[in-house]
């Protein structure tokens, strides 16, 4: 998953393949729009999804100004990778 300026930036990617690889080729189809924070609790609904990314949410933010490569920032990583697993899961993109 993208965030929305990456994707923008898609184009002008191709473009440089294309310009540096006579055969430069770029597969874009299995990329998807990074969702939003309401997106995801659209999908997480209520009950047992939304507490498992509410506790999601707080790892994630229990994690933001830690040093890189720190306990927490891992943590807030594998957090942030499992939110979007779980809208990934919930909308079936990917399938």
């Amino acid at each position: 998953m993208l965030g929305a300026r990456a994707m923008l930036r898609l184009d002008e990617l191709r473009e440089i393949l294309r310009g540096q690889y006579l055969r430069g080729e770029m597969d874009v189809s299995p990329l998807r729009l990074e969702p939003s924070e309401e997106e995801i609790r659209a999908v997480a609904g209520r009950g047992v999804l939304r507490t498992v990314l509410e506790r999601l949410k707080e790892g994630i933010c229990a994690g933001e100004g830690a040093p890189d490569g720190s306990e927490e920032a891992r943590k807030a990583e594998i957090a942030e990778r499992a939110m979007l697993l779980l809208h990934q899961i919930g909308t079936g993109v990917g399938e």
